[in-house]
């Protein structure tokens, strides 16, 4: 056999796209309050119904009181989303592979990625507020329910300090998981709340602190150390949801995460993510295009809580 047999080697090219990993589903969409109806206009109204009060023994034959009962109105802005490529049909002729489908895969995770941010943004961001037909006016989340950095990253104390301003605020949303088929976080008749209530959104740093604490017991350790891989994902009443990095605001080194009721956040949308593939005769060129419109605002502030972390 020659010595240059080698020479006539050939390559075996690919038939498909290597899809470089990323997120590609929605990871908050199931964590939040949907509005029953698509949404039609630019914005969309939550209207609250606050708290009542009595009276107690009143006075035999006097007049009523009645309770006042609080309206408040926030408004959800809807926030448009597209994203596009576009395929030079001369050089889609040159292709051994046909990337329309690929293309169209990606897209749509951008479509979906988008709406955790735009979940994530209403949590902790400004909500505009109504009151009476034109009065607009904005709202922040207040100091009362934010946890300060303390010169540490996510521990058992903070997750007990978050967890004991959502109880207080009776933010228990333990029917909601418990109708996901976490039957297991049914509240039971007295109050007492078990696994899971709440939300939490971090980075994959937030849980490594936690791998890391010396507070926890045996039990709740390999709770967390489950969770980091994929066959539990609750601990101390709060579900985990691991976001990428960027989602989540970070000022030098610190990173802000948000723990929070699924009730406390409500959205709704305009226009599912969708793709369509069309070609553009003036460019000879096929045009992949995703897109949607999503808004979301923060209904109740008490539901909702940032939770500062030191991350290097």
């Amino acid at each position: 056999m020659s010595f240059y047999i080698d020479n006539a080697f050939v390559t075996k090219f690919q038939d498909d796209f290597h899809v470089v990993a990323q997120q590609m589903k929605s990871r908050l969409e199931q964590f939040c309050k949907k509005r029953l109806s698509s949404v039609v206009g630019a914005s969309f109204a939550i209207d609250i119904l606050g708290k009542a009060t009595g009276v107690t023994n009143r006075a035999r034959n006097s007049n009523l009181t009645y309770a006042n009962i609080e309206n408040t109105r926030r408004i959800a802005i809807m926030q448009d989303f597209e994203a596009a490529e576009i395929i030079d049909e001369m050089d889609k002729m040159k292709l051994l592979i046909n990337p329309v489908n690929q293309y169209t895969q990606v897209l749509m995770a951008a479509c979906n990625r988008f709406k955790d941010t735009t979940f994530i943004n209403s949590l902790l961001g400004t909500v505009q507020t109504q009151s009476g037909n034109t009065t607009f006016g904005t709202a922040t989340l207040p100091a009362g329910q934010k946890i300060a950095n303390g010169a540490t990253g996510l521990t058992v104390a903070k997750l007990r300090q978050a967890k004991i301003l959502l109880d207080e605020a009776e933010m228990d949303d333990s029917d909601y998981f418990a109708n996901m088929g976490q039957h297991e976080g049914k509240q039971d008749p007295y109050g007492n709340l078990n696994m899971p209530s709440y939300v939490i959104v971090c980075t994959s740093k937030q849980i490594d602190n936690m791998l890391g604490t010396t507070e926890a017991t045996d039990v709740d350790y390999n709770s967390v150390k489950a969770l980091v891989s994929g066959s539990v994902n609750t601990f101390m009443g709060f579900f985990f949801v691991r976001v990428p990095s960027d989602f989540l605001p970070k000022v030098s080194t610190i990173r802000s995460i948000v723990a929070y009721a699924p009730r406390a956040l409500e959205y709704g949308i305009g226009k599912e993510p969708s793709g369509m593939v069309e070609r553009i005769a003036e460019k000879n060129a096929w045009q992949v295009l995703t897109s949607m419109s999503v808004g979301a605002a923060r209904a109740e502030d008490a539901g909702v809580v940032q939770i500062d972390c030191v991350e290097s």
